[in-house]
């Protein structure tokens, strides 16, 4: 089993470092493979091996289209988590803002107790 069919099922990969390998000219056509197949590769390190020229241009070339395909299907995805975070801080903000409203109320209530303290000591007093 080549290279390229071991490699192209691993979606995680994104990063290969084949350097200084000895690797023939005809390794490149797995390679090459394998960067198509596999589109989450975006870096392939194939220098001090004996790659055609032209290989070396199409790996390159794979390499940049694929950098891309990741940039563009990577953007609705950071837009989702923008907004997810959006929503979060405004609920957020609620509670914040219903926390206040609760302190105020609990600040109110302390202070309608002594007021009724002050007036049942007058009371008792009277009595």
């Amino acid at each position: 089993m080549s290279l390229g069919r071991c490699l192209k099922g691993i979606r995680s990969l994104q990063h290969i470092n084949l350097k200084d390998n000895s690797l023939a000219a005809e390794s490149s056509d797995a390679i090459l493979f394998l960067l198509k197949e596999n589109c989450n590769i975006v870096h392939c390190n194939v220098k001090l091996n004996m790659f055609k020229y032209t290989a070396l241009e199409e790996l390159n070339q794979i390499c940049k289209r694929n950098k891309e395909l990741n940039k563009a299907s990577e953007m609705p995805y950071i837009r989702r988590e923008i907004r997810g975070l959006k929503k979060k801080r405004a609920e957020q903000g609620l509670f914040v803002e219903d926390l206040g409203k609760f302190r105020r109320q609990i600040k109110q209530g302390e202070q309608e107790i002594a007021v009724g303290l002050e007036e049942m000591s007058k009371v008792e007093d009277v009595i």
